[in-house]
């Protein structure tokens, strides 16, 4: 029982530390986020440009300035 719940504790640190939280991310972030190298424990703050792109590509340069404006 012992060796169980020593190595189940192990895991778990390791889950925090090397696995990635993939919620709410489409299939092409996480795409861009591993090709970026990105550290797992940074994948909340990685702000991924295919977002951005997709953005441009449907409502145009201007449409994105001004959604950028009202965020800030």
């Amino acid at each position: 029982m012992y060796i169980w719940a020593g190595s189940n504790f192990l895991c778990v640190i390791w889950f925090y530390l090397f696995l990635p939280e993939t919620k709410a991310r489409s299939l092409e972030e996480l795409d861009e986020i591993f090709e970026a190298c990105v550290p797992a424990r940074k994948f909340k703050q990685y702000t991924c440009r295919i977002v951005q792109e997709a953005k441009q590509d449907v409502f145009g340069h201007e449409q994105i300035e001004i959604t950028t404006k009202q965020v800030a």
